[in-house]
Formats: C-alpha cells, sequence, structure tokens
C-alpha cells in the first residue's frame, strides 16, 4: 500500500448514510475515496460537483488489492 496516502480524518464528518444498518448485518467499514484539493472542489452532493477522473486507477488499485487480500483467507 502507499500510507502516505491515506489520512485518518480525526474528527467525525457530519454526514449521513445508511450504511450503519448495513454494518449491523455485516462487519465492514466505511472510507472515503478523495476526489482532490484541485480548484472549486467540494463534496458530493453538491451541484459543483466534479468527478476527477485521474482517480479511478487509484480506486480500482485499491478495491483490487482489496479483494484479493480477502479472497487469501
Amino acid at each position: 500500500g502507499h500510507p502516505q496516502q491515506v489520512i485518518d480524518i480525526p474528527e467525525p464528518l457530519m454526514g449521513s448514510e445508511d450504511f450503519a444498518f448495513m454494518l449491523n448485518q455485516c462487519p465492514g467499514s466505511y472510507l472515503l475515496l478523495g476526489n482532490g484539493q484541485g480548484e472549486n472542489s467540494c463534496m458530493v452532493h453538491n451541484p459543483g460537483y466534479d468527478f476527477n477522473d485521474a482517480i479511478i486507477l487509484k480506486g480500482i488499485a485499491y478495491w483490487s488489492a482489496l479483494t484479493q487480500e480477502f479472497l487469501k483467507e
């Protein structure tokens, strides 16, 4: 992995998700795949949000590595 690319968020986010109900049924975790801090950056669910296509390969690499680790067990 690339620990320098992982940021622990020290303060909880005030967003809401129904994901907590899923975690009551099955162990898991919640993560945010950053979109970058470029000009006019903002969180999703904002009318100004513009997905950063440059992060697609990093997202694929993350999910592929997670799947490979899971399948080792």
